[in-house]
């Protein structure tokens, strides 16, 4: 099914409550991949990043509405901005109070472990 999450359910109401695990691979700025894609800085500005964290947090909000009881949601991006990621995490659970942060990472990249930087949270029902 293709389709706008953050308007899935006017399409597919029988989803709500549904699933036991949600995956946001979340749209973002990249900048974790910053190092294979040196070119993407380029396009890369504050109200870009301010449109995506709107966008992170419709999604969060409108993902736990698919969950069962005692369902988890894995959040993930390949960036390292805090604003991504871990700041809006803990803005998200400010304002859920029955959301529960089970474990999140986040990598950054380095000389010792090639690769890209990332984040990724799991959150929780209380």
């Amino acid at each position: 099914l293709k389709a706008d999450a953050t308007k899935l359910l006017d399409k597919k109401p029988e989803f709500e409550h549904y699933f036991d695990k949600v995956l946001i691979d979340a749209p973002c700025s990249g900048i974790g991949t910053f190092s294979r894609n040196p070119d993407a800085r380029w396009f890369l500005n504050q109200a870009k990043i301010e449109e995506l964290v709107l966008l992170q947090e419709k999604l969060l909000e409108n993902s736990f509405k698919f969950l069962r009881n005692n369902g988890a949601i894995v959040y993930s991006t390949c960036t390292i901005c805090p604003r991504e990621n871990n700041l809006l995490i803990r803005k998200f659970l400010k304002y859920n109070p029955g959301i529960k942060l089970k474990s999140e990472r986040q990598i950054l990249p380095s000389l010792e472990t090639y690769g890209d930087g990332f984040y990724a949270a799991i959150l929780t029902h209380k």
